[in-house]
């Protein structure tokens, strides 16, 4: 992935902060990992207004608002995210609520089992993504046949549910 910011004038400095992104620590050629929510990647002039840097898209499927710092000056818009979805996911349906795209998931994912329960749940305190995009929910279904892991009965299950 490689991150363009366009300054309008000459910057002797030009950082990228994505909120609530994070990546296990590692290397790459040519670029770095996100390694922890809250740090800036600092990008490498190309031309008088153009600032780049080749790095990977945040661990977590997300969406993260941006905001670049430019010679110390902070600036953000509402429009500026980067959306990091999982393979396929523009290609299903979407949903008007939460509780329906639990729902749909749940049929693919949990067959022949009963949703009983669906509950908002607050992200957790080391979650550092924006609670704004991001919905934790925890479900209670049933399960009537003996499975690979869990016997019959009733189990839990949290879902994260995406907001764009």
């Amino acid at each position: 992935m490689n991150i363009t910011v366009r300054t309008s004038g000459p910057a002797t400095q030009v950082t990228l902060f994505l909120k609530g992104s994070s990546m296990m620590p590692g290397p790459l050629p040519g670029g770095e990992f996100w390694q922890a929510a809250g740090e800036k990647v600092t990008l490498s002039p190309v031309g008088s207004d153009v600032w780049v840097r080749g790095t990977v898209a945040p661990s977590e499927v997300g969406v993260y608002p941006a905001e670049a710092t430019v010679d110390g000056l902070t600036f953000t818009a509402d429009d500026w995210f980067l959306k990091v979805y999982p393979e396929g996911f523009l290609q299903q349906p979407g949903h008007n609520t939460p509780e329906e795209a639990i729902s749909a998931r749940f049929a693919q994912d949990f067959k022949g089992c009963e949703l009983r329960r669906i509950e908002s749940k607050t992200l957790p305190p080391d979650d550092g993504r924006d609670p704004r995009y991001h919905k934790l929910f925890l479900i209670t279904y049933y399960q009537p046949y003996v499975g690979p892991i869990l016997p019959p009965g009733t189990h839990t299950y949290y879902y994260y549910v995406l907001k764009d």
